[in-house]
């Protein structure tokens, strides 16, 4: 598993849309290399749901604890168990397939796959800097 995403709104951005370097990371990471190499069309952009201190779910990725003593880590594997028993399919990598039947199975299927991260020892990343800019 590389992250999970829970879609909170969807934005369509375009050659027009770019900001200055560092004010976002999808800008300076995507869209402007995407116009620098001559991006004309419209985007839909689907932004994840951030972390809040509530107990609301989140996108997030896998990450090493703070007080690791490496910050390397294999990425965690979850199984089709629990609330996603019936779910996902495992069997492609590349392309799972996911059913949900309701928002509550959703928010039970998130905890699940967050349970199963934090067992294999990882935390749950919400947040990534930008890159320093090089050049």
């Amino acid at each position: 598993m590389g992250s999970v995403l829970l879609i909170e709104e969807v934005d369509e951005l375009g050659p027009q849309d770019v900001k200055p370097y560092g004010s976002d990371l999808f800008n300076d990471v995507v869209l402007s290399a995407l116009v620098s190499e001559g991006l004309r069309a419209t985007l839909s952009v689907y932004r994840g749901k951030t972390w809040t201190t509530s107990a609301e779910p989140f996108s997030f990725v896998p990450r090493s604890p703070a007080t690791a003593e490496s910050p390397w880590f294999a990425r965690p594997s979850i199984k089709a168990v629990g609330q996603l028993k019936n779910c996902i399919s495992t069997g492609n990598l590349r392309n799972r397939k996911t059913t949900y039947t309701s928002p509550a199975h959703v928010l039970e299927a998130w905890a699940e796959v967050a349970d199963q991260v934090s067992q294999q020892d990882l935390a749950l990343g919400w947040g990534i800097g930008c890159p320093p800019r090089v050049g």
